[in-house]
């Protein structure tokens, strides 16, 4: 019986390797909580600076923070605070690609985080 489908199982197997298959394993309890997942995400070969210029333009979103990631690529927060929009790029150095990881709305800012503590122990006179 399994003679009969098997021309239909190989080109099934033989067409994931070439498309790939997005999901991820729910993580069991004998299984480690951290695990990765594939989503997709648009990326364009458009200089950074212009992608940045035009998010500006169309949404008023200016970088609020950024640093270098691990795999030595650069992550950037941009965000209108007026109207709550944001995106988080990745540009990546090898490729010369800008990738929107994270395009949204709503946002939130914890103003705790930008305020300095004061060194020492404040006294009053």
């Amino acid at each position: 019986m399994f003679k009969k489908y098997l021309p239909h199982y190989l080109i099934l197997l033989s067409i994931s390797f070439y498309c790939g298959y997005a999901f991820a394993i729910e993580p069991t309890d004998k299984s480690p909580r951290i695990y990765k997942a594939q989503k997709p995400v648009n990326c364009t070969t458009d200089n950074y600076d212009l992608v940045k210029k035009n998010l500006n333009a169309k949404f008023g979103e200016v970088g609020v923070m950024r640093w270098v990631s691990s795999e030595q690529t650069t992550v950037e927060v941009l965000a209108n605070l007026d109207t709550g929009t944001t995106t988080i790029l990745e540009y990546l150095h090898v490729s010369k690609a800008t990738c929107f990881l994270s395009p949204g709305e709503g946002l939130e800012v914890n103003t705790n985080v930008l305020v300095k503590p004061t060194k020492g122990i404040p006294t009053s006179y």
